[in-house]
């Protein structure tokens, strides 16, 4: 379940609106990060369907497996249980809710199996996706999706000091790795010079960078935090480009605030990495949305001329990545405020070196 701050009479008000204004009749969503925003249910997405199914000014209809129907109910949730036996055809029951000639908008992550039968039992209806409402609604965080944000990235900042106090030298990458727990990236010297290098054999040696990229979960809402650590006094270039890297998310952050184009963010980074030659070397985007996914709009890159919203949460994680020799990135998670911005998570004061 949800956290129980969840208003989802508010978040189905703000679907029914968009639905008018869109002209859409209903909107139809399976188990996915759209499904718990709208129901507060997680629920396993199977071969059984699944669906709920929003109209504007109705009580939602969740379809469902006969025998899951008193899980539901047990729920207390303001939907209509729409149940289905196991010799039923479920997407014949979900099209039967959707009107001959309606206009329906399907939950965006809905796989194109499912979306078919669907579309299958329901030949007159007009299929469209529903992103534009679902992203646009799950953007604006409210105070309290904003708070287990902030609860997720203490517990992320913590676990990366404790990460950090367990490397040892020798120390294969694929073993740093598993003490991630809830996954991530573990990288050592040259692997840290590609952005989503997978953990492999390599041993952490003196000298090696290691960047560290990892998330944690609070009542279904993700950090995301990224720390690059230095093992041995780092060389004059390795305090260069750290410098740089940090100079560059505080440009970033200084120019968040809502209205501002999320191209804006990513070129106050870039600018700073190009003015001192590293500019070839940041080889990605400068951040994305997070919520209840890892990443989720908006998405931080230059040819993005939308508009930060009040409520956004987002990453801010420029990096500079020299083939063959290592890698720096620092990734923080933040909030886009009317006025400026908040930082959820605990920001680095200084580099981080072991000495062993």
């Amino acid at each position: 379940m949800a956290s129980a701050s969840v208003d989802l009479a508010a978040r189905a008000g703000g679907l029914a609106a968009f639905m008018r204004k869109a002209g859409w009749d209903a909107v139809v969503a399976g188990p996915s990060p759209n499904f718990i925003y709208l129901t507060g249910l997680d629920l396993w997405r199977s071969e059984r369907l699944i669906a709920a199914v929003f109209k504007p000014g109705r009580k939602p209809e969740l379809v469902l497996p006969a025998f899951e129907a008193e899980r539901a109910r047990a729920s207390n949730l303001d939907m209509e249980i729409r149940p289905w036996e196991e010799n039923d055809d479920p997407y014949a029951v979900c099209a039967g809710l959707l009107g001959r000639s309606a206009v329906v908008a399907v939950e965006e992550k809905t796989p194109f199996s499912e979306f078919d039968r669907l579309r299958s039992a329901a030949p007159g209806v007009k299929f469209v996706s529903a992103e534009a409402a679902t992203g646009g609604l799950r953007r604006r965080k409210s105070a309290a999706e904003a708070e287990s944000i902030r609860k997720a990235c203490r517990i992320t900042v913590a676990r990366l000091g404790e990460i950090a106090g367990c490397l040892e030298p020798g120390m294969e990458e694929q073993d740093a790795a598993s003490q991630l727990e809830v996954g991530g990236l573990m990288q050592f010297g040259p692997s840290s010079a590609i952005p989503h290098s997978e953990p492999g054999s390599n041993a952490l040696r003196e000298r090696d960078v290691v960047v560290v990229d990892t998330a944690d979960v609070c009542d279904h809402y993700t950090s995301d935090i990224t720390r690059t650590i230095f093992v041995g006094e780092p060389d004059e270039e390795m305090v260069r480009v750290y410098c740089v890297v940090k100079r560059a998310q505080d440009a970033a952050i200084a120019a968040v605030k809502a209205g501002v184009p999320a191209g804006d963010i990513d070129r106050a980074a870039r600018s700073v990495i190009e003015d001192e030659g590293y500019g070839p070397y940041f080889t990605h985007r400068v951040g994305h949305g997070i919520g209840l996914e890892v990443h989720e709009m908006p998405f931080m890159h230059g040819g993005n001329r939308d508009p930060l919203v009040a409520g956004d949460v987002i990453t801010i994680e420029p990096g500079i990545y020299l083939p063959g020799r290592w890698g720096v990135r620092i990734e923080d998670d933040v909030l886009v405020t009317e006025t400026g911005s908040e930082v959820l998570s605990e920001r680095e004061r200084e580099m981080t070196v072991l000495e062993f």
